[in-house]
């Protein structure tokens, strides 16, 4: 067993590896069509794309090691009479044949020192975010407002959602005292829609699992899911009020105000030109017939590269690229 999890770490690796760098290149060409996704759809799809590296690799470790670990519990029994005895042939049932990965220890040493210290600064981040957190939570304690909010007994503007499981909206009385009835309408739905995704969470996914991609490809993905987020609940409000020209009025009226800011999901945590942009301008639908049609191909592709013999010319790659 300890020999199939390093057969299974070592080709994560590789396919992790692999993806990444492929990623800009995928990024360039698939974007276009990413951005005219509806909001929610588009978030959805960004939050996947974060964790594309680690899909990646196990899509690959599942190519090279399925049939092996199929194998090994009777689920699968045409791997080794195909491949025993072969030079490129991987399998835990055979001593010897693993598949080898020249200086793997230095590799994954490598990879794996530079994941846990960008870890460990991401964990930096969110303790500071967290403290923050709890001090607002103390603060408003003491006061609630309409749609469930908490309320900040303090004069400077601050509206956004505070928790990951069970997040709660919070509003402070300068900023209720700043917008008319229309505008805290606006305000409310924004971050309640925030509240029902569990915004905070999803995001929280998406910061770990885009660590693995490279430093410029993990910004633009983390600030188009950012995006996307805001617009989700930018759409929602303008749906509860009924007005989406009240909506990015509303955005402008609280940047204006310059708000106490924590975190990234606070009502004006940023990107307030493109939201504005999109309440006010009128879109075409978009049928996502290209989109769909690649979702058929890759399925399609993963079929293919299941095959046997799909699968033992992997191998055989694997073997002459690696070993």
């Amino acid at each position: 067993m300890a020999s199939l999890m390093l057969v299974f770490l070592k080709v994560v690796l590789v396919g992790a590896v692999a993806t990444a760098l492929l990623a800009p290149l995928l990024g360039k060409a698939l974007m276009p069509v990413i951005r005219r996704l509806p909001p929610p759809r588009r978030a959805a799809v960004l939050l996947a794309a974060c964790w594309l590296p680690l899909l990646g690799g196990v899509l690959l470790a599942a190519v090279v090691a399925g049939p092996s670990i199929a194998s090994l519990f009777g689920l699968y029994d045409g791997h080794c009479p195909a491949g025993a005895g072969a030079s490129h042939h991987h399998c835990v049932l055979h001593p010897g044949t693993e598949l080898e990965l020249p200086w793997a220890s230095l590799w994954l040493g490598l990879i794996g020192g530079g994941l846990a210290m960008l870890l460990a600064r991401n964990v930096l981040t969110l303790s500071r975010e967290y403290r923050s957190y709890q001090s607002l939570v103390r603060m408003a304690r003491g006061g609630s407002g309409g749609e469930g909010a908490l309320m900040l007994p303090t004069e400077r503007p601050f509206a956004g959602v505070l928790g990951l499981l069970h997040p709660r909206m919070v509003l402070s009385n300068g900023l209720v005292n700043l917008l008319s009835a229309s505008q805290r309408r606006v305000v409310e739905a924004h971050e309640s829609a925030h509240c029902a995704r569990r915004d905070p969470l999803l995001l929280l996914l998406a910061r770990f699992g885009a660590l693995l991609h490279l430093p410029a490809v993990r910004r633009v993905l983390l600030q188009e899911f950012l995006l996307a987020t805001e617009q989700t609940a930018d759409e929602r409000a303008a749906i509860v009020v009924g007005d989406r020209l009240m909506v990015a009025e509303t955005i402008l009226a609280v940047a204006r105000a310059n708000p106490y800011r924590v975190g990234d999901l606070a009502f004006t945590g940023g990107l307030i030109d493109e939201r504005v942009e999109a309440l006010v301008s009128v879109s075409p639908a978009f049928r996502p017939r290209g989109v769909l049609l690649s979702g058929v191909l890759v399925l399609l592709l993963v079929a293919v590269m299941a095959s046997p013999a799909a699968h033992h010319a992997l191998e055989s790659f694997l073997s002459s690229f690696l070993g």
